[in-house]
C-alpha cells in the first residue's frame, strides 16, 4: 500500500491545530502536526462526540480554525478569501459525506458528474466526465439500470455507492469519508473498500476515512485516534 508516498506531494499539512467549541469545557481537537503524502491511507477513530466530523470540516476548508494551520495541497485555508476556498475545494477534495447530501432530483449519474460542473480541473482530469462517472458507478456495483433514477429513488445503500462515486471523480487529491461504509452489508462494504482504495491510488490521492468500524483498519497504512481532545496515532 501506498509505495510512492514518499515521493508523492503533501496533500495535507497540519500544524498547531486547536479548537474548542465556544463555552466548552476543553479543547475537541489539539494536532501539534500532522501531515499526509499523496497516496496515504488514514483511518480516523473515535467515539461519538470526539471531534471526528469537526476534524474532517477543518480539513475540507469548511471551518476555518482561529489557532494552527491546515493546508491541502499546498494552500493554507485561512489564506484563502471565501470565494477562493470554495474554488479550491472543488478542484482537490472529493468528499464522501455521512447523510450523502445527493441532490434528489438529479439523476445518479447526474448527481456523480456534478463536480466537474464547478471545477474546470476535475473536468479535465475526468477526461469524458459522463464516461468517468459510468465507470466509477458500475465499478461501485450500481445497476446501469438505475443510473438515471432520480436520487431520492435510490436505496440508502445505492445513494452511498453514488455518493462515493461523485467524490472520485475527476482524481482529486484529496478524499475525505465521513462513515461511508455504515449502511452497506460485508460484501458490498468489502467491494465499496477495494474500488474507493484502488480509485485513490490511481489518482495518488490521500485518503482520510472516518469510521466507528475497527474491523477496517487493515486497509489502511495509518490509525488515528480521537478521544476527549487527545489526538494518537499509531501505525496500522
Amino acid at each position: 500500500m501506498g509505495g510512492m508516498v514518499g515521493t508523492s506531494p503533501v496533500a495535507v499539512s497540519v500544524e498547531g491545530l486547536q479548537f474548542e467549541w465556544p463555552g466548552a469545557s476543553g479543547r475537541l481537537l489539539d494536532i501539534p502536526r500532522w501531515e499526509l503524502r499523496g497516496g496515504t491511507r488514514v483511518l480516523v477513530l473515535g467515539p461519538s462526540g470526539s471531534g471526528k466530523s469537526t476534524l474532517l470540516s477543518l480539513l475540507a476548508g469548511v471551518r476555518i480554525s482561529a489557532q494552527g494551520r491546515v493546508a491541502v495541497m499546498g494552500a493554507d485555508w485561512a489564506g484563502l478569501p471565501s470565494g477562493r476556498r470554495d474554488a479550491w475545494r472543488a478542484d482537490h477534495v472529493g468528499y464522501v459525506f455521512q447523510q450523502f447530501n445527493l441532490l434528489p432530483y438529479l439523476s445518479a449519474l447526474d448527481n456523480v458528474t456534478l463536480p466537474c460542473r464547478f471545477s474546470r480541473s476535475r473536468r479535465q482530469r475526468a477526461g469524458d466526465p459522463a464516461r468517468a462517472g459510468a465507470e466509477l458507478l458500475a465499478a461501485l456495483g450500481l445497476p446501469e439500470g438505475l443510473w438515471s433514477q432520480r436520487a431520492d429513488q435510490l436505496s440508502v445503500g445505492q445513494q452511498q455507492r453514488v455518493a462515493a462515486a461523485r467524490a472520485l471523480i475527476g482524481k482529486p487529491g484529496l478524499v475525505i469519508a465521513d462513515e461511508p461504509t455504515s449502511a452497506l452489508d460485508d460484501d458490498t462494504r468489502d467491494q465499496y473498500m477495494q474500488v474507493l482504495l484502488e480509485a485513490c491510488e490511481t489518482a495518488g490521492a490521500a485518503l482520510v476515512f472516518v469510521s466507528h468500524d475497527r474491523r477496517l483498519r487493515h486497509h489502511f497504512d495509518r490509525v488515528c485516534h480521537l478521544d476527549h481532545g487527545r489526538w494518537l496515532e499509531e501505525t496500522a
